[in-house]
């Protein structure tokens, strides 16, 4: 998708930081440019994760100490929650191995609300896994040598966004959202002239094709049979674009409480198909066995 974004700009991108100070500088410079994580460093980069980046603890050593604490936090909350889906999954009426996060033993209501905790638990156990990954990466760049304000937080507590907007626009994590919205947000909008709409639309659909593309290639069975990213997204999208319509007709954002339990309510109601088709694809097969069997006593062979 960067190539096609490079491939279409007439000019290439500035850096803004002036001089590198070190190598490794401009090896992370360059490396965030070729993914769009932050591009803190360009143009086109998301302003407000600069300033993010610049507030976080002052010396190395604190920030690498801070890193790793995170990391850690992230690594047992997703392993507690894993093993805690894992486990809600293990009823015969999941299928053996599982193929549905509805369980056939349980009533439909029941049967659905399980469902959507299974789902809750699942999104709530991905920033825990990212948070390891990008920690490390960060505390990795540090000691090479680059700037901590490089370096901002990946997630912003997802669990208290009071809008969809406010969830995928700033609590969520960031890092693909500059290639998204470059690939198919603007040109959307400038094609079609339709905006706002275009430019949330287009952004989330490319996200949608982006997910569906890497999830066809697990090594899975039925990997190629899509894990419904493209229609989940998508949904996201239209979530966005209700929002605005009900701040622009009433003159009210979408926030408190009660946005809290929409915004709840909309991701689990779309992402309950998300989550089910995942598990209907085999994503947990992906799972080294020794964990699954550990965690999940139906699956021990």
């Amino acid at each position: 998708m960067n190539t096609v974004v490079w491939g279409l700009k007439d000019k290439p991108y500035k850096r803004l930081d002036g001089p590198q100070e070190t190598f490794y500088d401009a090896l992370v410079n360059g490396f965030d440019l070729a993914l769009d994580v932050t591009a803190i460093s360009w143009e086109h980069g998301v302003a407000n994760r600069a300033l993010e980046g610049k507030k976080q603890v002052g010396s190395r050593t604190q920030f690498i100490l801070f890193r790793l604490l995170s990391a850690g936090k992230g690594l047992v909350v997703n392993a507690v929650i894993s093993s805690v889906v894992l486990r809600l999954l293990s009823s015969p009426g999941h299928g053996i191995p599982q193929t549905t996060i509805y369980d056939a033993d349980l009533p439909p209501v029941w049967r659905y609300l399980k469902g959507c905790l299974i789902s809750i638990l699942v999104a709530l156990s991905i920033p825990g896994g990212m948070r390891l990954g990008f920690d490390m990466l960060a505390v990795t760049a540090v000691l090479l040598g680059s700037s901590p304000t490089k370096w901002p937080p990946t997630f912003r507590s997802p669990w208290r966004s009071t809008s969809v907007s406010n969830f995928w626009g700033y609590r969520w994590h960031q890092t693909t959202r500059l290639t998204f919205t470059h690939f198919a947000g603007k040109p959307l909008a400038a094609i079609t002239g339709s905006g706002r709409l275009g430019l949330v639309l287009g952004t989330f659909i490319a996200s949608g094709i982006a997910h569906e593309a890497g999830t066809m290639r697990i090594p899975t069975a039925r990997a190629k049979e899509g894990q419904g990213a493209l229609f989940f997204f998508t949904m996201q999208g239209v979530g966005v674009v209700l929002e605005h319509l009900w701040t622009k007709t009433t003159g009210r954002r979408v926030r408190g409480v009660l946005g809290w339990l929409w915004t709840i309510g909309w991701l689990t109601v779309w992402g309950n198909d998300f989550v089910d088709r995942s598990v209907r694809i085999g994503m947990l097969e992906i799972l080294p066995k020794k964990v699954v069997s550990a965690m999940l006593p139906s699956a021990a062979v």
